[in-house]
């Protein structure tokens, strides 16, 4: 049984601070570079669908962000 006054709120911030402490190496690491990759690589491809919906010419597009 919880002592007297711990509410729920409680239990759920201990919770987060335990998942904070067992796994913030983790979330700290680099991203592989496969999946960096990989999202560059969808980066481009939403860019260049964006490009032909818009009829837009690619010399007057330099940095359009997705």
């Amino acid at each position: 049984m919880a002592p007297r006054g711990f509410t729920g709120s409680q239990a759920a911030q201990g919770l987060g601070w335990l998942l904070r402490a067992k796994h913030d190496g983790l979330l700290r690491e680099p991203l592989p570079d496969k999946w960096v990759e990989l999202i560059n690589c969808l980066d481009d491809k939403k860019r260049e669908r964006l490009i032909g919906e818009l009829s837009l010419d690619k010399d007057d597009v330099t940095d359009l962000k997705c």
